[in-house]
């Protein structure tokens, strides 16, 4: 049975929830309590992936419906809650959207509270403090890489998702297949992707200051 990430945040048993890896955790405690066979750790995991690639891809578009789990009944008659497949990434790189959108997604989701529940985050999806779409992404940084730093095999995660991480190599792998895509758009996507993997690294190594790093996305901006 799949089930979708609303109902499974059914179980936090709170009047108040929101779409983050942080009320994910509360509802599968509740979960085993109740029975089910959950491995926590290995979803929760699981879950962080999906945060630092839509981060990295720019994705705007992962609200509770676009992450799902998974029912087993298992032969002794009990339930296993596993994670299911990533699915439903049209928006990457703001690929639905006009080009002109892609710089501003983190801004346009963080600050728009009708917005907000399309965005899938660490503790935050609303965060009207943001002034310009670049702080908004040093703010959700700094949150991916305090979440890792708690953890080596989510440190170690998030150091090989940003070095390895190529939109060139993933072409080549679709124009084999015969997918094309436009070379402007890539070019720009090529370079959205490489100021959000900067913006990772610098922010791990406490290399830059928030404004340097604001002062990068503008300056990527201005030379498109």
């Amino acid at each position: 049975k799949l089930v979708p990430g609303y109902e499974i945040l059914d179980y936090t048993y709170s009047d108040f929830f929101n779409h983050t890896l942080q009320y994910y955790s509360y509802a599968l405690d509740n979960l085993q309590k109740e029975g089910y066979i959950v491995n926590k750790h290995q979803i929760i995991f699981d879950l962080y992936k999906i945060i630092v690639f839509d981060f990295l891809t720019c994705q705007d578009d992962r609200h509770s419906s676009n992450i799902s789990f998974v029912y087993t009944t298992l032969p002794s008659g009990k339930i296993e809650i596993t994670l299911a497949p990533l699915y439903d990434n049209e928006f990457a790189f703001s690929f639905m959207h006009e080009i002109k959108d892609i710089r501003n997604i983190s801004y346009k989701t963080f600050t728009n509270e009708n917005l907000a529940p399309m965005r899938f985050g660490i503790k935050n999806v609303y965060n009207d403090s943001c002034y310009t779409p670049y702080e908004c992404c040093v703010k959700e940084a700094k949150e991916i890489i305090s979440f890792a730093k708690k953890d080596e095999k989510y440190k170690t995660f998030l150091i090989n998702a940003v070095k390895k991480l190529d939109i060139f190599k993933a072409y080549a792998r679709l124009d084999i297949e015969g997918i094309k895509m436009d070379m402007e758009h890539l070019a720009w996507y090529d370079k959205c992707i490489e100021s959000k993997k900067y913006i990772l690294q610098k922010v791990l190594s406490q290399e830059k200051t928030d404004n340097d790093l604001i002062s990068l996305g503008e300056d990527l901006e201005q030379s498109r």
